[in-house]
């Protein structure tokens, strides 16, 4: 998986991958990490650093699969409030590692 480095004055610094062949989107802040998640309907999973406990990452399984492209507002909702970073221009983000 090749990973996308975003960085904005706006939020911290976010990874983001794409796997085309698992339809597998991945968001992450702060250093790589031993997570733990919960799942939820749509294909989400929130993880959570084993550690800390703090917030880390998003991984939304079968985005196409599950409509994602057709709700990336209602998507970046969802990865602003869990990773705690600002959900200006999070759908152009998105798009972006997609690349589509």
């Amino acid at each position: 998986m090749d990973e996308t480095m975003i960085k904005t004055e706006l939020r911290p610094e976010l990874r983001g991958s794409y796997d085309p062949n698992a339809d597998v989107l991945h968001l992450a802040v702060g250093e790589p990490a031993a997570v733990e998640g919960t799942g939820f309907a749509g294909g989400i999973e929130l993880d959570y650093d084993i550690k800390s406990g703090m917030p880390c990452a998003v991984l939304v399984f079968g985005y196409f699969r599950n409509g994602w492209p057709e709700k990336t507002e209602a998507l970046s909702k969802i990865i602003s409030e869990h990773l705690a970073v600002s959900g200006e221009g999070l759908s152009a983000t998105i798009r972006g590692i997609i690349g589509k």
